[in-house]
């Protein structure tokens, strides 16, 4: 692919908890319950590495889909499915001073959305 990267992306996370059967000071009973919530992540990112005297320039883009899901006493069920988009630029100069700039669009195939952005500046003191 030359000066093309492609990164596939796969990730997953999840939080559970279980909580045991007690009555509380009115003397009700709370049954046991189980409950855990999850996310998987998957994608690819395209970058190109453009060289130049003096700089290097990278632009890249992403599109990540994200899968949630929840696990309680019915058992499993699969709650959204939605979608990310993201594009950055990273410029990067002989010298050592680097720049990244980003930006998102998420909740693609959903009600809520969001868009965001970065940008970091790092300079090499000599």
């Amino acid at each position: 692919m030359g000066a093309f990267t492609f990164s596939p992306m796969l990730a997953m996370s999840y939080f559970g908890e279980t909580q045991h059967a007690y009555a509380d000071g009115m003397g009700n009973v709370v049954p046991a319950q189980k409950i855990g919530l999850g996310s998987l992540d998957f994608g690819p990112r395209l970058s190109y590495l453009i060289k130049r005297e003096g700089l290097d320039i990278k632009p890249s883009i992403g599109l990540i889909g994200s899968w949630d899901f929840k696990v309680d006493g019915a058992g499993f069920k699969s709650t959204e499915l939605s979608a990310r988009v993201e594009s950055g630029v990273d410029l990067r100069l002989d010298g050592g001073a680097t720049l990244n700039a980003k930006a998102f669009h998420d909740g693609l195939g959903v009600a809520d959305r969001s868009y965001g952005g970065s940008a970091r500046l790092i300079s090499v003191c000599r």
